[in-house]
């Protein structure tokens, strides 16, 4: 007669949660300017911080097959609430390329081990609002960072940054035909000014009225062409008009190097005598002075508040 008899055993282990470092401060990559048909190259680091092997795969939003459902909603600029929320992903590039690229795509990394990551920002027409986003994603199935992708392309070397929202964030990819080539008599005529805006709001108090102050950028895209001027300068016409309404611009013209921007600051005063019941308006020309001239046209728009209001 066999007796039955009960072995119990006991398995202990310990979990480990599997832990990916980035070299990056923040969660977004900043690609630069760049211009058409040129690219930039960036670099970040991630280290495998935990006890075993890692497999990794980098996946981007815009490769996403989730993208299509996810971008099935109002566009941000008709929304009421938040209205410049801008989504993941930005402007995509007309022939379909991809606008951000990231290198290796995929792999392992041992414990401790560090692998160098390259990204590539290559857009094939002018946007501002060119962004991605990239996932770092553990064992297919665990994502362990996001990597927010955002660039700038220009047509021109010189740019400006700042100056008040006056068009949509989402763009159409719609192929806009080209101008006639212009005559003779066209091509010695000033280029037509490009139109800009900033406001300008005083903070008034029963003691005194503080000025408003705005900033703009004006940059140099360095570019690999040898062709093309390296730096960039820029000046300012129709300053007779603005001064006597309050306005103040420093510096009024400069130089500017590739690679480099610089700030300029616009203050506004109310004049003697102004209504502060009124809001009073100027325009001032900006001229930037890469390989071409370009012209902008600066809306100068200023009132008295009593109260703090939103940011600019």
């Amino acid at each position: 007669m066999c007796t039955t008899s009960t072995l119990t055993i006991c398995f202990t282990g310990q979990g480990i949660s599997p832990t990916v470092n980035v070299s990056l401060k923040e969660p977004i990559l900043d690609m630069g300017y760049t211009i058409v048909d040129e690219e930039t190259v960036e670099t970040f680091k991630i280290e495998n911080a935990s006890s075993l092997a890692v497999d990794y795969r980098i996946l981007l939003d815009s490769q996403s097959f989730h993208k299509h459902a996810s971008q099935q909603e109002l566009p941000a600029f008709l929304k009421r609430e938040n209205p410049l929320t801008q989504t993941s992903v930005g402007t995509a590039n007309v022939l379909g390329t991809t606008v951000f690229d990231c290198v290796p795509a995929e792999g392992r990394l041992e414990p401790g081990g560090k692998q160098e990551m390259t990204v590539t920002f290559q857009p094939d027409h002018p946007s501002d609002y060119y962004a991605d986003v990239a996932r770092i994603e553990l064992y297919g199935k665990h994502e362990a960072h996001s990597i927010v992708l955002k660039g700038v392309c220009k047509s021109k070397i010189m740019y400006i940054l700042g100056g008040d929202d006056i068009k949509p964030m989402v763009e159409s990819l719609a192929v806009v035909p080209e101008p006639d080539e212009p005559t003779e008599a066209d091509s010695k005529a000033p280029p037509v000014p490009i139109p800009m805006l900033l406001t300008f709001r005083a903070m008034s108090t029963e003691e005194e009225t503080t000025p408003a102050v705005r900033e703009i950028k004006v940059g140099c895209i360095r570019t690999m062409s040898v062709s093309q001027k390296k730096n960039g300068e820029f000046f300012f016409d129709n300053l007779t008009m603005v001064t006597p309404k309050g306005f103040q611009i420093e510096p009024q013209k400069g130089m500017v190097e590739a690679g480099a921007h610089k700030t300029v600051k616009i203050t506004w005063s109310p004049p003697k005598g102004h209504d502060p019941n009124m809001p009073i308006e100027s325009t001032a020309i900006l001229n930037l002075k890469g390989e071409v001239l370009e012209r902008y046209n600066i809306l100068l728009r200023a009132q008295v508040v009593t109260e703090e209001q939103p940011p600019l």
